[in-house]
């Protein structure tokens, strides 16, 4: 397993771009691809169109190369550089935080596809909060103490990724074994 994928998220790897019609405003846009180099056998695109004229943005990512689908990672973050790894999470893809008891999806959380572990933590931790706003149930206030506790390092967790098309990646970890497929 090569778990020290070296991708350099800086450096944008611009392929092309293209003027298209804004799908909003109907004006020029311009489509733009970047490549990323994963592996040798493994790369990532984003697609990203932007109108200067209305502000319409949005992105899509692929994977191509690898054959190998994985569609269940668990990722251990059992100290602040498992807090540091850098994730690829693809639309649909459910989080699962057993030891919690919690399952969401990756589109409730408002959260981009490039991501640490501690962003997604944060972003659920305001998920949580939001969905508890006026509850009496000590639940949520005992879930949230748990996820802060994960962000300073004074317990461990475990993560469930399950993505049913295979597409969620690790990028980068700092940390040999703090990953696994399911």
């Amino acid at each position: 397993m090569s778990n020290n994928i070296d991708m350099d998220l800086t450096k944008d790897l611009l392929v092309g771009e293209i003027n298209i019609t804004c799908p909003l405003c109907k004006k020029d846009a311009i489509l733009s691809l970047y490549e990323y180099h994963l592996s040798l056998d493994e790369s990532i695109v984003i697609m990203t169109i932007k109108c200067p004229n209305c502000g319409y943005k949005d992105n899509e990512i692929f994977s191509e190369g690898s054959k190998e689908y994985n569609m269940c990672i668990e990722l251990k973050v059992e100290n602040d550089v498992d807090l540091n790894t850098l994730i690829y999470i693809n639309p649909g893809t459910m989080v699962e935080l057993r030891d919690l008891g919690i399952s969401i999806e990756i589109y409730q959380l408002d959260i981009g596809h490039i991501v640490t572990t501690e962003a997604l933590i944060l972003h659920i931790i305001d998920v949580i909060e939001n969905t508890c706003i006026g509850s009496q149930d000590n639940t949520c206030a005992h879930i949230i103490e748990a996820l802060n506790d994960v962000i300073k390092s004074k317990k461990s967790i475990s993560i469930v990724l399950r993505d049913p098309k295979g597409v969620t990646r690790i990028l980068k970890t700092y940390r040999e074994s703090n990953y696994s497929f399911c």
